[in-house]
């Protein structure tokens, strides 16, 4: 008698249910909880995301708790995180699943997609993995394993190759068993298949992979090369007023103010142009900062010191100055349409609001040399 010979996919669901990672969204799994960890997993590594991931949860453990949340609640929670766009996003659409779906994430890909911060991706892994549903999920991770088993020479990315990878993987996809074999491949990627030192002998795909039996794994996938960051010179004016400080947030289709600064807590800053003097952007952000608070006068800054910050494409020189306002009436600058404006005290800065990573460091700054 003939033995039945295993299949890759066999293998596959069988290294994975020996060596998977004891992770908190696998556990108790359910379509809010997998719903939660996809959105933060966006540009974001398992390890940081997992501390940030309990807190949520454990302040917001469900949809009904997070939609009736204030966004300054929320925020927060997802300080250090960056991107807070999908924290926004995901605080627009835990209201509309609580008033629309009756507080249940929905079962119908459509529906899944049309909710705020949710694509093709989000709506596929969530599907799968919390409804078992036949689909298949293409992340980083994912595109490697498959472009190195299937030697595949063109970027992943676009989209002819992501379609043949996704044919193929429904090919491959075990009726009944779609929650295991995402995460399955995805696991591949992030423990085995790394991309610059896979762990060839470790892999339960070796027979089967293209790119182990030419002998190069790594020369896939093939990737563009990574656009070059952009120098951005940004002044920054930390406001002071007896022991409290004057902070800004900029809705997200604001006009005024860079991409990277909407939507989040930040101290009043002018972005320079490349070729822009130095002094001359210091002339800007005084200008800038008499507008915004309506005042005639404004003391000379008191410089405070330089940090460096990326975000995304972007390297950030920051110049820090203070301005202090003491022997002044209190600025009583309002919100409009694009800005919300605060005053605040240090303690209650770090504590309540949702700061971002370049706030964070700017405030470090002030506390150091002040």
């Amino acid at each position: 008698m003939v033995s039945k010979r295993t299949t890759p996919t066999e293998k596959l669901l069988r290294w994975y249910r020996q060596s998977k990672r004891d992770l908190p969204w696998r556990r108790n799994v359910t379509p809010y909880r997998v719903w939660i960890s996809e959105i933060m997993l966006q540009q974001t590594q398992v390890d940081t995301v997992i501390p940030y991931y309990k807190r949520f949860l454990n302040r917001f453990p469900s949809v009904k708790a997070l939609a009736e949340a204030d966004i300054d609640d929320v925020l927060p929670l997802w300080s250090g995180l960056g991107y807070y766009r999908r924290a926004r996003s995901l605080h627009r659409a835990a209201g509309i699943i609580h008033n629309d779906f009756k507080g249940r994430f929905p079962k119908d890909y459509d529906e899944a997609l049309s909710l705020p911060g949710i694509g093709p991706y989000t709506a596929s892994a969530v599907l799968s993995i919390a409804f078992n549903q036949g689909y298949v999920v293409l992340d980083g991770n994912v595109e490697r394993v498959m472009s190195r088993w299937l030697a595949v020479r063109e970027d992943p990315r676009k989209p002819a190759t992501k379609n043949f990878f996704q044919e193929e993987l429904l090919q491959l996809l075990p009726p009944g068993h779609a929650s295991d074999f995402n995460q399955a491949l995805m696991e591949l990627g992030a423990l085995i298949c790394s991309p610059k030192s896979p762990r060839c002998a470790d892999c339960p795909l070796q027979n089967t992979c293209k790119a182990f039996k030419e002998g190069n794994p790594t020369r896939y996938p093939n990737k563009p090369p990574r656009k070059k960051q952009v120098p951005v010179t940004l002044r920054v004016g930390v406001i002071r007023h007896g022991s409290e400080l004057y902070l800004e947030r900029y809705s997200t289709d604001a006009k005024e103010a860079p991409p990277y600064l909407k939507g989040i807590w930040v101290f009043p800053s002018v972005e320079l142009e490349g070729n822009q003097d130095p002094q001359e952007g210091e002339t800007v952000l005084r200008s800038h900062l008499q507008k915004e608070l309506g005042l005639n006068k404004l003391p000379r800054a008191t410089p405070l010191g330089s940090i460096k910050h990326s975000i995304t494409f972007r390297k950030i020189s920051v110049e820090v100055g203070l301005f202090d306002l003491e022997n002044q009436k209190k600025p009583s600058s309002s919100k409009n349409e694009e800005r919300e404006v605060v005053w605040t005290k240090v303690e209650a800065l770090k504590s309540d609001f949702g700061i971002a990573s370049l706030t964070k460091k700017i405030l470090k700054v002030y506390e150091k040399n002040t």
